[in-house]
């Protein structure tokens, strides 16, 4: 595997973690544990909400510097996979192939590039729409079964 292409797995994953729920520890000791609004790829800087300290008190945002940052802990497997939930729209809604696309890198799922799939939801409009939300209800309440 190239340099380039470890660089670029590197930054997709860091960017997946946008909107999840991670522990940051730094390097004098302290940590933090919030929802990472924004983190700046290059220098790691990090924008958290809903953060706990490790003495337990709650702060609404704090912005942490990435030279200050000794490890960046996810706690939690994201339970939407952006391929997986593809295949079963295109086996379930039997599209037409090239209907349904996938963009691995920010775990999304596009349906004729109308209606859009994340772990968030559903956005879009329409009776596929409605097709889709209810495929997507399904699945997510299976994966969180297992």
């Amino acid at each position: 595997m190239s340099m380039a292409s470890i660089s670029r797995k590197l930054v997709a994953e860091i960017t997946s973690w946008q909107g999840k729920r991670i522990k940051i520890k730094l390097v004098d000791g302290r940590s933090y544990e919030g929802v990472a609004e924004a983190i700046d790829h290059p220098s790691l800087n990090v924008l958290l909400s809903d953060a706990v300290n490790e003495k337990g008190e709650k702060v609404y945002k704090v912005l942490i510097r990435g030279q200050q940052i000794s490890e960046i802990i996810v706690p939690q497997q994201d339970i939407f996979n952006a391929e997986e939930f593809a295949r079963i729209l295109q086996e379930e809604l039997k599209l037409a192939p090239g209907a349904v696309k996938v963009y691995p890198e920010i775990e999304t799922v596009m349906v004729f590039n109308t209606i859009k799939v994340t772990r968030n939801g559903v956005e879009g409009s329409g009776p596929l729409a409605q097709k889709v939300y209810s495929i997507f209800e399904k699945y997510m309440a299976s994966k969180r079964k297992q």
